[in-house]
């Protein structure tokens, strides 16, 4: 129902009353005025819920982008991250202090914590015990091997490492493997190994410096299509 205004005291009133209620004057509604009245109040309808719809759709599209961008966090890793940062970081943080200048392996802790931060997941750990004394005297210590993996479908990284003594928190054996989904990947593994003053000694190994010191004298990096062993090289070897 529309309103209009009366010609006598201008007072709104129905545009189907026939008297005014205010000054009793008769009422005469134009079809042109209750026609704009009617248009006026269809288009400020329609403009309403526009504003609304564009609204939700604004909002539907931010959300949708928003999980969208967290699926990819969570679930996939890309190939250009991972080659041209991944394996450079976890060669160096290994292996390579470029402080001391000496060819070292780091606490196994801090392997594992930043293999979390590289957001790779634990896929197993077993534990074992070995004796390391010898013929004179039991030194017996418990041994721990672990498998991070990281990425999915045909891009992914898997790191094995063996042999890290729980009581003095190292790599005993300093055997650490890496398996590449990517032949890119290895390969950019390998460029790397070489920047970090390993040499090339034949086709698929590479030897890093050695060093006059008791426990770390260097480590050798073996490479078989996209898996790399990286092995550290004891005392006189």
């Amino acid at each position: 129902m529309a309103l209009i205004k009366c010609k006598e005291c201008g007072a709104e009133v129905s545009e189907h009353a026939k008297k005014c209620p205010h000054c009793g004057a008769v009422i005469t509604v134009a079809k042109s005025q209750v026609k704009n009245k009617r248009a006026k109040s269809m288009w400020i309808w329609c403009v309403t819920a526009l504003i609304i719809i564009l609204g939700c759709v604004i909002f539907y599209l931010m959300q949708s982008s928003k999980t969208e961008k967290d699926n990819s966090d969570n679930t996939t890793i890309s190939a250009t991250k991972e080659t041209d940062s991944d394996p450079i970081y976890i060669l160096s943080l290994c292996y390579f202090d470029s402080e001391d200048g000496v060819m070292e392996i780091k606490k196994a802790n801090q392997l594992s914590q930043s293999l979390d931060e590289l957001k790779f997941q634990k896929t197993s750990e077993t534990e074992s015990e070995i004796d390391f004394g010898g013929d004179d005297y039991t030194d017996l210590r418990k041994i721990r091997n672990c498998t991070y993996e990281r990425g999915n479908g045909q891009n992914y990284i898997k790191v094995k490492i063996d042999g890290i003594d729980t009581e003095y928190d190292q790599i005993t054996n300093g055997y650490i493997e890496i398996v590449f989904s990517d032949k890119s990947l290895t390969d950019a593994f390998l460029s790397d190994a070489e920047q970090n003053h390993f040499t090339k000694i034949s086709p698929n190994t590479y030897q890093g410096p050695k060093y006059d010191t008791v426990f770390w004298t260097g480590a050798d990096i073996e490479a078989d299509g996209n898996t790399i062993i990286i092995r550290k090289r004891n005392d006189g070897e």
